[in-house]
């Protein structure tokens, strides 16, 4: 079957397909509007009646409740009140109680148990006058049919009264009537103690007329000693509530039971015939209701069709007696049911329509389309044949348009023509290139075969002859091969001088190369030592800065203190550019290491606006950061992204007077990566297209406007370092700037730091392990886990890894492996336990061990126990603070020992110390320090304190922890505050980290730090002790 007919085919089944969705879809919906709408027509009808009947009994029935009444009726059955003393007989004009004595044959002067009369009478058992009172007192309801019956029974069961008002269906004090209490009526007329509301049923034994249910209220009557002389039950038949409910809602409406089921016509009230609001056949409707309450339930609404009527059924009533009564209402729905068969109707006809249409639209546009393709198809077996002049003709009609899936494919079969003609140029162009290129090469080469001698001479001019042959064939691919050949041959005969002339430039770059390593080792080892260098003699400028600034203001040499102030600040800015000098030279070296995290983005954000709102402060600007919630976490190095967009604040504040400077994040996907971009957008004076393409360059300031605008001062070495950091982190920076109008700078780096490279150094022991083998990761950190599994697999090694110590001993000794990779700080063991346990254990001893750590300095700070990280030169206030933390400010008598081979520094340490009330002992070195305390130790003392530099002469810092630890007890030791202006190593790190009693690292370039960090640890000994 062709491809327009299967398509077509398609359509129409669709096309059914839809409209049989649609059908079911509708009816569907239909179905469950209808169940919601009759389950409320339900409960509307249900409150209606329930309103209705409860009115009913409220104005005809309540009013005689001995416990409610009121008015008119409010001595009725009190015993002690004489009933109607002044009322006279309708027929006689005689007084009622005249009339009593008479029929009683009492004087005037007789006297009754009970003033009340009627109460009596009962107890008299003058059964006559207590009728003839209950006459006189229900006559007027029963006549009005506001009261279908009234019966009044002695507690033993007999009948005193029975009145009734005739109405529908059998009469309640007729012979053959029967309630539905009388089988029991003892324990009826006794359970009357309190008013009761009810529902009776009263049938006819002799089948002559129809039952009635009846609104009931029974009552007792009492004597006034609490006893039951009489039981009272008043009734309202229901049908007088019913053809009320019919009038007001235009309804039809019956009742039936588990036996039966009745309505007014059964009364003989209506010709059944007649069609009462609509309803001819209410006795076939009464039977499906019936039907329909089987698998319905007591209470529904349903729409009837056929019989044009809604059907609606609820119980009669909540009250005891109407347990398996129903009420059915009837609604009219014919003229709404016709309108919807009509609209039903109309809409398969609209549909029937629509879709016969579209198939007659869709079989004419796959009829144009497909000829088409027919057409083109031709046309592209003529251009194979290299038929060129194959066109398709033109289209001519009304949807045809060069954009549609036919007009592209001729546009297509014209491109492909139109190539193929090009091509053939070309091919013939190339033809004629290619023989001129041959003619050259085989001149060439007959130039060298002309200096060459004996059999190399006569191969070259035999080369040149075939070479001759090839050229002149008329087969384009035989002319081509024979021209490839040709080049092969005359490439072959130059390699050898090439080759000798590439061994020659390979041995001067080799030398070349190993004079830039040994430069570039020596330029390390320059950087490493100025690290120490600079910053030791800084110390004592920044320090005996600050202190004379402080005895200034102490003295009030108020005009020497600016000049002071300028002294610390050059200090500082000098040990800047050197920060920033040495960490460009790490960069640059392969040595600047990144401690990743994970942190909150907006507890960073927090963090940048509290440092740089007195910032934007300084030249009256406006802060911002913008950002929407959820900005969730990264793992990157916390510390120099903040420094990243420290660098990009600082600036734009810098440049920016009395404007806005906004700090916008934006989460963002590239190349599958999940980015996030920090932009820093000012307000300032801008930038010059000049100036912009340099300011991310080394040693380049890019100043915004002149010195004199800004008066501002820069190293240059800022926005390079920032750039060179997002770099590192897998990021880029990116600038936009307008003169006059400001700038605006990005810093982009990926969410989640991923280093390909990070498990580079296990590659020369990985590359030892055949496929088959297994290495044991032992690290707390799972993170770790997934860059060393990822790192291992690429050489097909199988990684087991272990988050604790102990479990990573067991599976050693149970694999065996051929590598152990141990990280150096865990929870519980660390790794240099377990290190010595693996080495002491015979079976173990020769399996490699690589110690793995990848601490940032918040962990490795941690892992010391100290707070906080210094170095040179020292900041004297955290220096206070951090000396108060360690020593705690009870014991400021304490000696503290400081060992520095600088004596600027040891002069400093020792004026702070004693300026905040601790006394000073100062050694020269490591040697001289251990002398010091084994002098203390002769006197049964100890320092509270060892303040320690690393990088000494004779003996330095490492060396002297190894000595102490091992020579010093360990109740006789102190804490030892790390004191140096050398950047420590991270191996470095990890050997400090032995030591228990190393309290914190310290920076030179912040004393005050140190002063708080003995403070620290002080606190910290005197909450221990």
């Amino acid at each position: 079957m062709p491809i327009k007919y299967q398509i077509l085919t398609l359509g129409i089944v669709g096309n059914l397909l839809i409209a049989g969705i649609m059908y079911f879809g509708s009816d569907f919906r239909e179905g469950r509007q209808s169940e919601v709408s009759s389950e409320s027509l339900a409960e509307l009808y249900e409150t209606a009646w329930f309103v209705s009947s409860e009115a009913s009994y409220l104005e005809h029935i309540s009013k005689w409740n001995p416990d409610t009444f009121v008015g008119d009726f409010v001595d009725f059955w009190n015993p002690d009140v004489n009933l109607f003393p002044d009322e006279a007989d309708e027929k006689t004009g005689v007084a009622l109680a005249r009339v009593l004595r008479r029929r009683s044959g009492h004087s005037r002067t007789d006297a009754g148990v009970y003033t009340n009369p009627l109460f009596d009478a009962i107890l008299s058992n003058r059964l006559d006058d207590a009728q003839f009172l209950f006459e006189y007192l229900f006559k007027g309801d029963l006549e009005s049919k506001n009261l279908s019956f009234v019966m009044v029974y002695t507690p033993l069961g007999q009948q005193v009264y029975c009145g009734s008002s005739g109405g529908y269906g059998v009469d309640a004090c007729g012979r053959d009537a029967v309630a539905a209490f009388t089988d029991g009526l003892t324990s009826f007329i006794n359970s009357t103690n309190k008013p009761t509301r009810g529902i009776i049923r009263i049938d006819d034994q002799s089948g002559r007329s129809r039952f009635t249910l009846n609104q009931s209220l029974r009552f007792s009557l009492k004597d006034n000693n609490g006893d039951i002389i009489a039981a009272v039950v008043v009734g309202r038949n229901l049908f007088e509530n019913l053809v009320l409910f019919e009038d007001k809602y235009s309804i039809r409406a019956g009742v039936y039971t588990s036996g039966e089921s009745i309505s007014i016509e059964d009364y003989g009230v209506e010709d059944a015939g007649g069609g009462r609001f609509g309803i001819n056949n209410i006795d076939s409707m009464m039977a499906r209701a019936r039907t329909l309450k089987t698998s319905r339930g007591d209470r529904f609404s349903v729409p009837e069709k056929e019989l044009g009527a809604s059907i609606t059924v609820f119980p009669v009533s909540n009250l005891p007696g109407a347990a398996d009564a129903s009420l059915v209402v009837l609604k009219d729905e014919k003229a709404s049911y016709q309108q919807l068969s009509e609209y039903e109707l109309y809409t398969y006809i609209v549909i029937v329509i629509a879709f016969i249409l579209i198939s007659i639209l869709l079989l004419s546009v796959m009829s144009k389309a497909f000829g088409g393709i027919t057409r083109a198809i031709s046309v592209l077996q003529g251009l194979t044949k290299g038929e060129l002049d194959e066109a398709l003709p033109a289209r001519t009609g009304v949807l045809v348009s060069d954009k549609d899936e036919v007009g592209q494919l001729a546009n297509a079969l014209e491109s492909y023509r139109a190539q193929l003609r090009a091509l053939e140029d070309l091919r013939s162009a190339q033809a004629g290139r290619r023989r001129q290129r041959d003619a050259v090469i085989i001149e060439k080469m007959s130039v060298l075969a002309d200096q060459l001698e004996g059999r190399a001479k006569e191969l070259m001019l035999a080369d040149i002859q075939n070479m001759q042959a090839g050229t002149e064939s008329d087969s384009d691919q035989d002319g081509e091969t024979a021209s490839i050949e040709m080049m092969s041959l005359a490439f072959s005969r130059m390699s050898d001088e090439v080759n000798s002339l590439i061994e020659a430039r390979t041995e001067e770059l080799e030398v070349a190369r190993n004079e830039a390593d040994e430069a570039n080792l020596a330029k390390s080892r320059f950087f490493a030592n100025m690290s120490h260098e600079l910053r030791t003699p800084l110390t004592a400028i920044i320090g005996y800065g600050e202190m004379i600034a402080e005895d200034c203001e102490d003295l009030g040499y108020d005009d020497l203190l600016p000049d002071v102030k300028k002294i610390t600040t050059s200090g500082k800015y000098l040990l800047e550019l050197i920060n920033s000098v040495l960490d460009l030279q790490k960069i640059e070296a392969g040595k600047m290491e990144l401690y990743m995290t994970s942190f909150s983005i907006e507890a960073m954000l927090v963090a940048l606006r509290d440092i740089n709102t007195p910032l934007a402060e300084k030249n009256a600007n406006q802060f911002l950061i913008e950002y929407e919630n959820g900005l969730g976490t990264m793992f990157q190095d916390e510390t120099k992204v903040s420094q990243c967009l420290t660098n990009f604040l600082s600036n734009a504040f810098k440049f920016t007077n009395e404007g806005t400077v906004t700090l916008a994040i934006e989460p963002f996907d590239e190349n599958g990566a999940d980015m996030i971009r920090f932009n820093v957008q000012d307000t300032g004076v801008g930038m010059t297209p000049e100036q912009l393409t340099t300011v991310f360059e080394e040693y380049q300031q890019g100043e915004r406007s002149t010195r004199a605008e800004t008066a501002q001062r820069g190293t240059g070495l800022g926005l390079s370092l920032t750039k060179s950091y997002a770099e590192l982190m897998g990021g880029r920076v990116e600038a936009e700037s307008e003169k006059g109008v400001g700038s605006t700078f990005g810093f982009i780096i990926p969410r989640e730091f991923s280093n390909e490279d990070t498990g580079e150094t296990l590659d020369p022991i990985v590359r030892n392990l055949d496929d088959q083998s297994i290495v044991v990761l032992i690290d707390d950190d799972p993170v770790m886990h997934d860059v060393v599994k990822r790192t291992l697999s690429k050489s097909g090694v199988t990684m087991v890894g272990a988050t604790n110590g102990e479990r990573g001993l067991e599976i050693v000794r149970e694999s065996k492996p051929k590598l152990i990779l141990l990280d150096v700080y865990m929870s519980g063991r660390d790794g240099w336990s377990i290190l010595r346990e693996v080495k002491s254990d015979p079976d173990l001893k020769d399996i490699p061990v690589v110690m793995v750590t990848q601490l940032s300095e918040e962990r490795f700070a941690k892992s010391l126990g100290a707070d906080g990280y210094f170095t040179k030169p020292i900041d004297r206030k955290r220096f206070v603070e951090e000396i108060s933390r360690i020593l705690s400010a009870a014991s400021r008598s304490e000696q503290v020992l400081v060992i520095d081979d600088d004596e600027n520094t040891r002069t400093l340490l020792s004026r702070i110390l004693a300026e905040e009330g601790w006394q000073s002992i100062v050694a020269n070195d490591g040697i001289d320090g251990l002398e010091k305390i084994n002098e203390l130790g002769a006197k049964d003392e100890k320092p509270s304190l060892i303040v320690l530099d690393i990088d000494m002469p004779r003996m330095d810092g490492f060396e002297f922890l190894e000595v102490y630890s091992r020579d010093i007890p360990v109740e006789r030791r102190s804490p030892v505050l790390i004191f140096s202006g050398k950047d420590l190593s991270t191996m470095q790190r990890d050997l400090l980290a032995q030591y228990e009693n190393v309290k914190g690292v310290q920076s030179k370039e912040d004393v005050p730090g140190l002063t708080a960090l003995i403070k620290e640890i002080q606190q910290e000994a005197t909450a221990s002790s």
